[in-house]
């Protein structure tokens, strides 16, 4: 099982997609470390780019405090305000 671009779905789950049908275009980019579905992740993150663009990288959004990507931290690496949001509640 691997994630050539380390933002957390395994290269199957992007290249086959949600039908699980390599040949239809609804998959993610394998070696596009900011396409991805949050929703597929299942491995721990290790990509450092900022796909978002708030100053924080995806796989500490992502991870979060625990290291546990499967867990909510209250921030969205797609969103670059999200990060404000959390720590202004």
């Amino acid at each position: 099982m691997g994630d050539c671009d380390g933002d957390g779905v395994t290269d199957a789950d992007e290249i086959n997609g949600p039908d699980g049908d390599p040949a239809t275009p609804d998959g993610t980019d394998s070696n596009d470390a900011c396409d991805y579905d949050v929703a597929d992740i299942s491995l721990p993150v290790t990509s450092t780019v900022d796909c978002d663009g708030d100053g924080v990288t995806d796989a500490d959004e992502i991870n979060g405090p625990d290291g546990d990507p499967n867990t909510a931290d209250g921030t969205d690496p797609n969103d670059p305000c999200s990060l404000i949001h959390q720590v202004l509640r």
